[in-house]
């Protein structure tokens, strides 16, 4: 049976399509459905009872990402459904992005528009002159104008801060295979490219992962690559940033979000 808010009753798996703000809320969402997707919403509602947030109606929106559930709920879930290895602090990092992403949206809401206020009438003189309105209104469109293009080339700026190697080539060409500070195996594929192209490709063979790597810096031997998975399973996360350092022959990478760290040989 259907309500305004999603499936009275839902059979396992289907819940829809997303509708999270961000790709960070989608992420975590499809997590929570590779996770206790096989329940129906009833099912949850009885099993997490005593948890506050678990009504079926809330349940499908924590499925189709328009909520994130709360913390308790949460860590209910992964203590009494989540499989071991690392699928728990998967879903752990993936509901701190996500609540990351949403307070970024929610600052970046634009203001209320200006409104100037009305200018005092002019005492009449007996001479034709213009509206003092209608110059003040000019002077604050002109005014608003250069502050828009000084706020959009500080913008700019922020985001785009190693513009300055950007023609700087990543020339690491090979495959090359190692452990990450967690025992994953990691094997991967590098070949030259510049900023915003693709360098390579990684595989978690232990995870049944694999990703696209895309060069975000670079500056001589070290810089940033983003990782984007392609192929998953519930226990990789859908794209990470690692900070990168080649020195002797190896590849140090630096997981940006969390204290992982991964050495690479040549394979």
């Amino acid at each position: 049976m259907q309500d305004s808010e999603g499936s009275e009753e839902n059979a396992p798996g289907e819940w829809g399509r997303l509708e999270g703000a961000t790709d960070e809320a989608d992420a975590f969402a499809t997590w929570l459905q590779e996770i206790v997707g096989h329940l129906t919403v009833r099912q949850l509602e009885e099993t997490f009872f005593v948890v506050p947030g678990s009504s079926r109606t809330q349940w499908s929106r924590y499925f189709r990402a328009v909520r994130l559930p709360p913390e308790p709920l949460l860590e209910a879930v992964i203590k009494k459904l989540a499989p071991p290895s690392g699928t728990a602090q998967t879903g752990r990092t993936l509901y701190r992005l996500a609540e990351e992403s949403e307070t970024r949206t929610e600052a970046q809401q634009p203001a209320p528009p200006f409104e100037a206020p009305p200018a005092p009438e002019a005492e009449p003189t007996g001479e034709p002159s213009r509206s003092p309105r209608r110059v003040t209104t000019k002077r604050l469109g002109y005014a608003a104008a250069v502050a828009a293009l000084a706020l959009a080339a500080g913008s700019l700026a922020w985001i785009a801060p190693w513009d300055s190697a950007g023609t700087e080539p990543f020339t690491l060409d090979g495959t090359y295979r190692g452990n990450a500070s967690n025992g994953d195996v990691a094997v991967a594929t590098f070949h030259p490219g510049r900023i915003g192209e693709s360098v390579g490709t990684i595989e978690w063979p232990g995870l049944s992962c694999t990703g696209d790597l895309q060069l975000s810096s670079v500056n001589g031997a070290e810089g940033v690559i983003r990782e984007k998975i392609t192929e998953r399973s519930s226990s990789c996360l859908p794209w990470a940033d690692l900070g990168f350092t080649i020195t002797k022959g190896e590849v140090h990478l630096d997981w940006l979000k969390d204290e992982r760290t991964a050495v690479l040989v040549p394979d």
